[in-house]
């Protein structure tokens, strides 16, 4: 900001060069009337620049109000000379092509000469005038400042001396609530809007009513500190407000909304994302969605095989691209391509939605930078790489890297961070999802079971088989085994690029051909039905065929989406197959698909609807009482929570539960299932509410021995506590009084979901005058240069009275 006499000291300056132009152009007008006539004109350059010797006047240039208020940045009253010595002004150039152009003969250069010295004469009157204009304005700029300090924007048009008034106001507040009352509340006091959106604020009274004839002002701080009411507001602005509260967003920027009700003031901050912020939050958005519409099929499921569910998800979806290098969870989730910090993420994500906690790991592996996960079961902590266990070539998605210990991840991956304190599983999980495949054998009847399994599920000439085995027998035994139960004339190779050594087992592939083919039994496929009544959840299906199918098995009925249990023949060719974790939508449909060595099955498919009863989610209420703590009510016996941790705990009785939270992670409570006919519920998420810390607040000092210190600046939403007390006190309004000298404590209140915010520290000192209220506020530690409008929780009226913030 200039100065006043500054601002007169450069026009006066101004004033003098123009001056002298003028009197330089007249001159050259003079001079080429006396000696065109004996020069012939330069008839290749009729064009010819004017150089600053034949110089131009410009008297276009008034102060710029764009501009910022500094005096570095004052625009010039003469303008820049080019490296030919050619001035360029704003004006347009004359060259001698504009005194000559209708000119032959000495007089109708004589006349053009007298016009272009009543044309320079005219802008010397105008350039008297436009300084009557600016000492006009001056005079305006002293009336206006009450100061000798900053000038304010003269470009300011606002008249209404009333708006001056509350804007000034506005600018002297100690703090944004200073002038607020308690007995009402703005819906939001912090917004980020999307440009074109639009959005409604209101001002209510402890009952939650609307309250009506409230004045709406926007006041933008960059590149000028202005207030608008709602009627003055331009489209140019970031926002622009109507009457009635309504903000639109015009463009990408920062303002504050004002809310005025009688002599009361309420402040919003606004934020108007760029376009490419907007982009990015939807990007966000559609991760988010994404993540749990895939999460949605897996609630029900144990943690454990949640974590194998996603794991599979992204095993089967995603393709690795080294052109995703930055695209994340979205490039992941959206477009099927990542790298491995894509995987990483997405698998963050996905366990977000499924409440076990887990994290991205970032290290080294294959000689490079490196990304993958780990999670927490049951207390403790297991690592998974989905990156490397995906590997398309191979017919079986690979769990070498599935919820292993530090040891075993430690082999080829290192330089990862992880605390001291972790607590890691061991091998509990290790060959989880082999089990689940029926592919592993610790024995030669276990690896014969297996092949068998295999090689009589389908009618193929050539097939891969698979078998996880123990240590204890050989890749000779193996391959014997195999080639005995193919028999003669049947080749058998071993994939060894596949094979893979995890811990005590080898997962060997082999590839076989040739198997002979017999003349096959022709069986019918007639349907498949539930088991089960439709209040109850699938879990039996009903196979029924025309004949019998000898030593039918498990494996070889094909079902994704569900886990096969058993199977037993309970009629003719009647079976019946139990099945368990179902991770499909609701009133979906899976397909059942039967192959059997020796049998000709015609169809080989049927689909059956199955039915999902699960139990009622349930309604429990969660009531912040600190920081991190809060009291879980209205529960019933049979339900059970986590903190998202990975440890659930049981819920015995109907008492409240003292819950600890962890930051930023939300309570799930579900109700566990009752009887084998409906599955536990889906879980009830409880989001918890972060407020900020209300950096504002400020102490006044005790004056001599007295206990008459002050904390200013709070609400009733607040509560304090004086360093080494245990407990808070509520503020009862506006300021805190009587307090003797020492070390304070003040923060947000906790309040339905909202937890305590931290606090803020004050000191009380001593002072032997009247103190004024500048205590020392040990947070946040700037100077005054840096000082910004300091954030303000969004407060929400309860039912008491009371407030829950949502500023976090």
């Amino acid at each position: 900001m200039l100065m006043k006499k500054e601002i007169k000291l450069r026009r006066s300056i101004g004033t003098i060069i123009r001056d002298m132009l003028c009197g330089l152009l007249v001159f050259s007008i003079l001079f080429q009337i006396a000696i065109i006539p004996t020069f012939a004109l330069d008839t290749e350059h009729p064009n010819q620049i004017i150089t600053a010797e034949e110089s131009i006047i410009d008297t276009t240039h008034q102060y710029d109000s764009s501009l910022p208020n500094s005096t570095e940045n004052l625009p010039e009253e003469t303008q820049n000379i080019d490296s030919n010595g050619i001035l360029e002004t704003e004006n347009q150039v004359v060259t001698s092509q504009d005194i000559l152009e209708t000119t032959t003969t000495k007089d109708s250069i004589t006349e053009a000469s007298e016009t272009k010295i009543k044309e320079s004469e005219f802008l010397i009157e105008t350039q008297v005038e436009t300084e009557r204009q600016e000492f006009s304005e001056d005079k305006k700029l002293e009336e206006v400042s009450n100061t000798d300090g900053i000038v304010e924007d003269p470009t300011n048009t606002i008249k209404d001396d009333e708006l001056q008034d509350l804007h000034r106001r506005i600018q002297n507040l100690s703090a944004p609530t200073e002038d607020e009352s308690e007995d009402f509340t703005l819906n939001e006091k912090d917004i980020k809007l999307d440009i074109g959106k639009e959005f409604q604020f209101q001002l209510a009274d402890t009952n939650g009513t609307k309250i009506d004839g409230v004045e709406w002002f926007c006041r933008t701080i960059y590149p000028y500190d202005r207030l608008y009411s709602s009627e003055q507001i331009q489209q140019e602005n970031c926002c622009s407000i109507n009457s009635d509260g309504i903000i639109k967003a015009n463009k990408s920027g920062f303002l504050e909304v004002w809310a005025k009700y009688k002599n009361y003031l309420y402040m919003c901050k606004v934020t108007v994302r760029t376009k490419a912020q907007t982009f990015d939050e939807n990007a966000n958005i559609q991760t988010e969605r994404k993540a749990e519409e895939i999460a949605q099929n897996m609630l029900h499921l144990n943690d454990v095989d949640k974590v194998l569910a996603a794991h599979d998800y992204l095993v089967d979806n995603v393709q690795y691209d080294h052109s995703y290098l930055r695209k994340g969870a979205y490039g992941a989730l959206i477009d099927g391509k990542a790298v491995c910090m894509g995987y990483a993420q997405a698998f963050q994500k996905l366990m977000e939605k499924l409440n076990v906690e887990s994290s991205v790991v970032v290290g080294n592996a294959a000689g490079q930078a490196h990304a993958w996960n780990r999670v927490k079961l049951y207390g403790k902590w297991y690592y998974l790489d989905v990156t490397f266990d995906d590997q398309p070539r191979k017919p079986l998605i690979s769990y070498k890297y599935f919820l292993i210990d530090r040891d075993t991840l430690g082999k080829d991956h290192s330089d990862w961070y992880f605390p001291q304190e972790e607590q890691t599983g061991g091998l509990e999980y290790r060959y989880y999802p082999y089990k689940k495949m029926g592919i592993i054998a610790e024995n030669q009847e276990q690896l014969e079971n297996v092949f068998k399994s295999q090689l009589n599920s389908n009618n193929f000439k050539n097939m891969f088989v698979y078998v996880l085995v123990h240590k204890n027998i050989d890749q000779l035994t193996v391959k014997r085994k195999l080639e005995s139960l193919v028999g003669v004339g049947t080749s058998v190779y071993e994939e060894s690029s596949w094979k893979e050594t995890i811990n005590d087992y080898t997962l060997y592939y082999y590839q076989v051909n040739n198997i002979p083919t017999h003349s096959a039994k022709k069986v019918k496929f007639v349907n498949v039905l539930s088991g089960n009544s439709d209040k109850e959840t699938t879990s039996k299906l009903v196979l029924t065929f025309d004949k019998n199918i000898d030593n039918l098995s498990v494996n070889d009925i094909v079902i994704k989406g569900v886990d096969k249990r058993d199977l037993k023949q309970i009629k003719e060719g009647i079976y019946e197959l139990s099945i368990s974790n179902i991770s499909i939508p609701i009133g979906s449909e899976i397909i059942v698909q039967v192959n059997k060595r020796g049998f000709e099955i015609s169809p080989n498919t049927h689909s059956v609807r199955l039915n999902i009863v699960k139990e009622s989610a349930p309604a429990a209420v969660f009531k912040a009482i600190d920081d991190r703590v809060g009291l879980l009510e209205n529960i019933e016996v049979g339900m059970k929570y986590t903190v998202g941790d990975g440890v659930w705990h049981k819920i015995t009785s109907t008492e409240p539960v003292r819950v600890k939270t962890i930051y930023q992670r939300p309570i799930s409570i579900i109700k566990t299932s009752s009887d084998a006919s409906r599955m536990d519920s889906d879980p009830q998420i409880i989001r918890l509410k972060n407020q900020n810390e209300p950096t504002w607040v400020k102490a006044v000092s005790c004056t001599g021995k007295n206990q008459n210190g002050k904390i200013i600046h709070v609400s009733i939403q607040m509560e304090y506590q004086r360093k080494d007390d245990t407990v808070w006190t509520s503020c009862t309004g506006r300021e805190i009084t009587g307090l003797a000298s020492g070390e304070y404590y003040v923060r947000y209140k906790a309040s339905g979901s909202s937890l305590a915010s931290p606090f803020t520290t004050v000191h009380i000192d001593v002072s032997p005058i009247d103190s004024t209220p500048d205590g020392d506020v040990v947070k946040p530690d700037i100077s005054d240069k840096d000082v910004v409008p300091p954030p303000v929780p969004n407060v929400e009226p309860t039912d008491n009275g009371g407030s829950t913030g949502n500023g976090g």
